[in-house]
Formats: C-alpha cells, structure tokens, sequence
C-alpha cells in the first residue's frame, strides 16, 4: 500500500511541475523517501507512511534536522493526501 500511495504522491507532484527524486540508498541513514523540486519553491522532502504507519528514532531525528535547517518536510500517509496536494498546487 505504501509503495502505491507513493507513487500516486510522484505522479500528482510532477504533474504539478515538481520534479520528484527517490531516494534509494544514502550515506545518510533515516531521510525521507522523496526529495521534491520546482523553480521558486524551497526543496520539499516527503516521508511516505502506510495508515498508521511510525516513524522510526532515526526518521525523526533527521526529519527534526531537516526542519531546523530550514527545510520543509512533510510525513505523509493517505489520510493527509490532500494536504499535501494543495501544498504541492500553490
């Protein structure tokens, strides 16, 4: 369900202008599933989570980084789809 939810996420993003990278394998343990970019936009990363799904220690460190550092993060699982659709439209 996961890996569904995060392609639907991929196609609306870049529909949208956005261009979409998965990150597979870094040297940095804990970042979230999608980095997405658009021309005036600050990057955007996007943790993918199945209904109910935790954030393990590691997620949630980085993703506090990631905020602190200035960067805007959303966790996403398919009840907050439209939040992130109309962050992605603006």
């Amino acid at each position: 369900m996961e890996a569904k939810y995060q392609t639907k996420i991929k196609k609306f993003a870049e529909a949208n202008g956005w261009t979409v990278i998965k990150i597979l394998r870094a040297t940095v343990n804990g970042l979230p599933d999608l980095m997405a970019f658009k021309a005036d936009r600050p990057p955007l990363f996007i943790e993918v989570k199945d209904t109910g799904g935790v954030l393990s220690k590691v997620q949630q460190y980085q993703i506090k980084k990631l905020r602190t550092d200035g960067f805007v993060v959303f966790v996403s699982e398919p009840k907050d789809y439209e939040d992130l659709k109309n962050y992605l439209n603006n």
